[in-house]
């Protein structure tokens, strides 16, 4: 790739971005959300850019394997985590939408009945721990048992920035998993009003 196609596709990347922020940014945040507008449309257009660019990424990398019949399915894997983002950030946006709950029902005592999560919230916050363990868990833990079987094989500097990648990741979808865990599974998200 010459300098020139570098230069047309990063400013075609930044390009495509503004207009997406732009155009998300026209779009009206949800009442819950109007107190964190800025932050609605950042996640709201990190939500476009994984559905397009990952799912692009992955396409595309998984036609030059085919094509050219070369291993690139270490790469090819890595990029399967954007599955999961997709997700993550719808979730995120129901949070600061407001919608994770039901308003309280009133039964027929004189106790309110307590918020019940809203469908839209199950179903994103399932299909979320759903991926992320399928898509990041399982993808991970085989990039790493991979890079422990093949470390005779890669050039030290490769195989360090591979560790060091892969525990850094590793790390932080650890901590990810936990908080996901701790407030879609561990507490009851009726009387949770914390946004994770």
């Amino acid at each position: 790739m010459d300098w020139r196609s570098a230069v047309l596709a990063t400013g075609g990347s930044v390009c495509s971005f503004k207009l997406v922020n732009a155009l998300v940014g026209r779009l009206q945040a949800p009442q819950g959300a109007c107190s964190k507008a800025w932050k609605w449309r950042n996640i709201a257009t990190s939500l476009v850019h994984s559905s397009v660019s990952g799912s692009w990424a992955v396409i595309s990398c998984f036609s030059l394997a085919v094509s050219s019949r070369l291993y690139v399915g270490f790469a090819v894997l890595s990029l399967l985590v954007e599955i999961n983002t997709v997700f993550l950030h719808s979730r995120q946006l129901l949070l600061l939408s407001g919608r994770r709950n039901r308003p309280a029902g009133s039964a027929t005592t004189t106790t309110p009945l307590p918020p019940q999560p809203t469908m839209a919230y199950r179903l994103t916050s399932l299909l979320n721990l759903a991926t992320f363990l399928v898509f990041r868990v399982c993808t991970l833990g085989w990039m790493t048992r991979w890079l422990a079987r093949h470390t005779e094989h890669l050039p030290r500097f490769v195989l360090a920035l591979g560790t060091v990648g892969l525990g850094g990741i590793t790390a932080m979808n650890a901590v990810l998993l936990y908080r996901l865990l701790r407030a879609d599974v561990l507490t009851d998200t009726r009387t949770s009003g914390k946004d994770h």
